[in-house]
């Protein structure tokens, strides 16, 4: 105290007694030799493009981490690792890598049974804790990671392992809302519009797309419509239009479904009716002589082509084999393009060649799909 105040009162009237510059000197001393130090342990390191992947992370197997060691750095570093073994082709590593991580996280249980197209999960007895854990952000982008992982695994159609329904299952617990959310959207084929405007569809469009692409591939094309209304309930985008056109057609095909039909030729009309051109062009000529088993032009011979027969429409989806909510979200994702009739009778037109340059779309410029749970 008294060195300071010394030091004060020197500095104020001009005196020097050399406490100052000894003070001054052992200071420079100090950060000398601790820079002489830094310099002489300092190890260089490599930046790479997979700095994360640390020895810690890197040696010990995700099958034994423990619920206790998810901390929010290590789940970040974890899920950097397996999003860089994924665009890096590491499909195989990044799907053990996420299906470890979900059985840790308390994600995945077994699937009983399919209950009306849907595989539904064992009930799980999670505590508060492995709540959080099974329904945090990093949770929802291994379940997308798996689930892309299985399209690139399997190139063609396959048959469902045990495995792979379970995390099917799991997708769909994550894209659905609670039965509760779902109630009063309709009285006896009445919608109920405000509730239709209130109602949200699915807190994951993007995960949603993403299941309905896997089950797509499976051959589960009913399952496949159910995730991909409910994406449609969220936001119409053109690919997923596209891919529910080909699973209706389907549907069509194997049920005889006059109302799968004119859905489907409805469906494919919006998709071409948003398209950027150049996909267009492609969708007319590769993709839907591939992809869809009969043709869609040509009206389909059923009392729903009627032009004020909306109600009716929305009645006939209701009673297909779709959930009502499903059912709901497609039937509101067209009525906002025009309606299931009038798209439907459109699709000549945009199946036209020589039409092509008569319309335009309405974003050329969107040429990238819903990537991650993360996008939309």
């Amino acid at each position: 105290m008294d060195d300071a105040l010394s030091d004060a009162f020197g500095d104020a009237f001009g005196v020097d007694d050399g406490t100052a510059a000894s003070k001054q000197q052992r200071r420079e001393a100090r950060f000398r030799a601790a820079f002489d130090n830094a310099r002489a342990t300092y190890e260089a390191k490599q930046d790479t493009d997979a700095w994360f992947f640390q020895d810690h992370v890197r040696n010990k197997p995700t099958a034994v981490w423990d619920a206790d060691e998810m901390d929010t750095k290590t789940t970040a570093r974890l899920c950097a690792c397996t999003t860089y073994l994924y665009f890096q082709g590491r499909y195989e590593a990044a799907y053990a890598w996420s299906t470890a991580m979900l059985g840790r996280l308390h994600v995945v249980s077994e699937a009983d049974a399919w209950e009306a197209s849907i595989p539904v999960q064992r009930a799980m007895h999670r505590d508060k804790t492995q709540k959080a854990l099974a329904s945090s952000s990093f949770a929802r982008e291994m379940l997308d990671t798996v689930l892309r992982c299985m399209l690139h695994l399997h190139t063609g159609r396959w048959t469902l392992s045990a495995q792979d329904i379970a995390m099917i299952a799991a997708g769909f617990e994550k894209i659905r809302l609670a039965p509760t959310e779902y109630a009063g959207l309709h009285e006896h084929g009445i919608p109920n519009d405000n509730a239709l405007k209130t109602c949200i569809w699915t807190p994951l469009p993007g995960l949603a797309v993403t299941v309905g692409d896997v089950c797509s591939r499976c051959g589960r094309y009913d399952s496949a419509l159910e995730a991909y209304a409910l994406a449609l309930g969220v936001r119409i985008h053109w690919r997923t239009m596209r891919s529910a056109a080909c699973a209706l057609s389907r549907l069509c095909a194997s049920t005889g479904m006059a109302v799968y039909k004119v859905t489907a030729q409805a469906a494919l009309a919006c998709a071409l009716q948003s398209c950027p051109l150049a996909q267009r062009v492609f969708l007319q000529n590769t993709l839907l002589p591939a992809h869809l088993p009969m043709p869609l032009t040509g009206a389909a011979q059923s009392v729903l082509a009627d032009p004020h027969a909306e109600d009716a429409m929305l009645h006939a989806l209701l009673h297909a084999t779709l959930r009502n909510e499903a059912a709901l979200a497609l039937y509101v994702a067209l009525r906002s393009r025009g309606g299931i009739y009038l798209l439907s009778m459109r699709l000549p037109f945009y199946l036209s060649p020589s039409e092509n340059s008569s319309w335009t779309a309405d974003d050329d410029n969107d040429v990238a799909g819903p990537r991650s749970v993360k996008t939309l």
